[in-house]
Order: C-alpha cells, then structure tokens, then sequence
C-alpha cells in the first residue's frame, strides 16, 4: 500500500489516534468527530452550525453525538441565562474518553468462515421487504426528549430538568398515532399562548401537553402568529423563527451565524416577538 503525505507545515491537523483505533465506534462518527478537532479551539458548537458544513442532516448529527456521548469523547451541559432559564447546550469533546476501557485492533486479521460455493440466494420479495424496513428505520427518528425539554423550557419559562416516563410515553403514543414531532412543538407553542395557561402557568407540565386529549386540543388551537424582531439577522433565532424565512434568505442567515461563531463575537438571543 503507497500512501502520500503532505508536508504539514500548515493547514493540517492533530488527533490523538484512540478514537480510530477504538472498534466500538462507527466509520461515520470517527469523521465526524475528525472535523470537530479540525476546527477552532473558539468555535461555538452547535448543531446547526457543524450541519451546515457536513453533507449530514440533523437527526445524524445527533446520532453521531449521542454514539460519541455514550463512550466518553462527550459530555453535555446544559446552560442557564441571567433570567436562570435554559438557553443553549456546552459541549465538550475529549481525544480520550473518559471512564472507558479501550478495545484496540490486532495486528492480526480476524478468521472468518469460507463462503461456500453455492450460497442460497434471497428472493426478490425478501430483499424489498428488509429495504422497505430499513427506509421505514430511516424515516422514523425517535423523539430527542433532551431536546424536546430544552424546547419546553425555553418556550414556556418553566425549569423543568427532566421529562418523565409517564410523559415519554405519552409523546412516544402522539407519534405512534402519526403526529409528527413538529406537531408536539406546535401544541406546547399554542398551550402556552392560550388565555388560560398564561394566567395559570404552573400547570403547563411536559406530562400535561403528553396527554392526548390535551395535545389534540391544543394541536388544532389557533396560535397568535410569530414576527421576527428588528435586527433579527444578527440574533440567534430559535426553530420556530427560523421558519419564517425564505429559503434564500435562510441560507444567508445561517452562513452569517457561522461566520458571527467563528469571529468570536457574542450573539444575542432574539426575542419572542407576535403580531398585533
């Protein structure tokens, strides 16, 4: 094997060589996390900020920080604001992990068993029915209900540090019923809006909008319609905002945002802002 180098006396850089050499974690999140240490010591992480420079989706990236959280090379933090409300996540990423007993490669190749000569074949309507599964698999991405509470919080105000088990299987029975994740976020957006539960805010739990007469009442209310603040492009602008603008416009939004991230400079969240 003939492997060509450069000489690395600039734009290059240096990892320490565990996480390839660790056979518990994926081809795609070793290079996932290869370009996180290829970026600045200051850079602001954030999902949507790696996304847009990664031919990745959302829900892979958090695939590949969950993998990369549940061996070690990553802890989260939730942040709290001045107000003590949850506003972003830290992450912090390790070369190392921690609490983790590395299985390294051999030098030697595994054995495997010969392929026998004739191997039966799968039948045309087998092989559909396991690519049908699999699409299906693809398509049905489970509910982050870590992110699903920092939403919750942020949106209402409330400090809950934790959705229960009785809620997670209620949100997970909305899904089952085939309401989207969207659809959650838009009833907990309209239950907090409504006349009642702005007067009466102590009873707006994750379990109370998890229940499905609840959920379905608050699904199908009319919410007062979202505006974007002034100087809203030089602000950190939540999902629901973010959806406001045109595809164009979005782009060079989210390019503006990373290039804020990169400088270093601090962003404001933007407020919640409503039509008259």
């Amino acid at each position: 094997m003939k492997i060509f180098r450069v000489t690395k006396d600039r734009n290059y850089t240096t990892i320490n060589n565990t996480i390839f050499k660790d056979k518990t974690i994926s081809c795609k999140t070793k290079g996932f996390f290869a370009t996180i240490m290829s970026l600045p010591d200051d850079w602001d992480f954030s999902v949507n900020g790696i996304k847009e420079i990664l031919l990745e989706g959302k829900s892979s990236v958090y695939s590949f920080i969950d993998e990369l959280e549940a061996n070690g090379y990553l802890t989260k933090k939730q942040i709290r604001n001045s107000d003590g409300k949850l506003s972003s996540v830290e992450y912090t990423f390790f070369e190392t992990p921690i609490n983790k007993e590395i299985v390294p490669h051999t030098d030697l190749p595994e054995t495997v068993e010969p392929l026998a000569v004739n191997q039966p074949q799968l039948s045309t309507n087998i092989i559909n029915d396991l690519n049908n599964k699999y699409i299906k698999g693809l398509q049905e991405d489970p509910i982050d209900f870590d992110a699903l509470l920092v939403f919750f919080n942020n949106t209402t105000g409330r400090k809950f540090r934790s959705i229960s088990t009785k809620a997670k299987k209620g949100f997970n029975k909305i899904i089952s019923e085939g309401y989207t994740k969207k659809d959650i976020r838009d009833a907990i957006v309209n239950c907090f809006n409504s006349e009642y539960h702005q007067q009466n805010r102590q009873y707006l739990t994750p379990e109370f909008i998890s229940r499905m007469e609840k959920f379905e009442k608050y699904f199908d209310s009319k919410p007062k319609k979202l505006k974007l603040p002034q100087g809203y492009f030089n602000m950190k602008l939540n999902e629901e905002q973010m959806r406001l603008l045109p595809e164009d416009e979005l782009r060079r939004y989210k390019t503006n945002m990373i290039k804020l991230e990169m400088d270093g400079g601090f962003i404001k969240q933007a407020p919640i802002e409503y039509e008259d």
